[in-house]
């Protein structure tokens, strides 16, 4: 996948935090992470992938951030035809509802 659409997609899973009450920040360099969503003391720690999968190395790695800082490791990911974006909770696998 192209860096732009890369982009684009953080933008999207961005825009549809900040919706719902979250501040969002961008991480430089985006490995393993794309955002930080805080609210009402909450921390997500998300990685974004359009139309991929994440690594299992990327993922663990993302699991252990998300403990010491007491965070969730969030997914956020869209299949490549469809317009909705699915927000994954890595330690459990359930769907996580901003």
């Amino acid at each position: 996948m192209s860096y732009q659409k890369g982009r684009k997609f953080e933008w999207q899973v961005r825009r549809l935090l900040e919706s719902k009450g979250w501040l969002t920040i961008r991480v430089a360099r985006s490995k393993p992470l794309d955002l930080i969503a805080l609210k009402n003391g909450s921390i997500l720690l998300i990685e974004c992938k359009y139309s991929s999968r994440i690594s299992e190395k990327d993922k663990s790695k993302l699991i252990e951030m998300a403990k010491i800082s007491a965070g969730k490791p969030i997914l956020a990911s869209r299949k490549k035809y469809e317009r909705r974006i699915h927000l994954i909770n890595l330690e459990d696998g359930a769907q996580f509802n901003p």
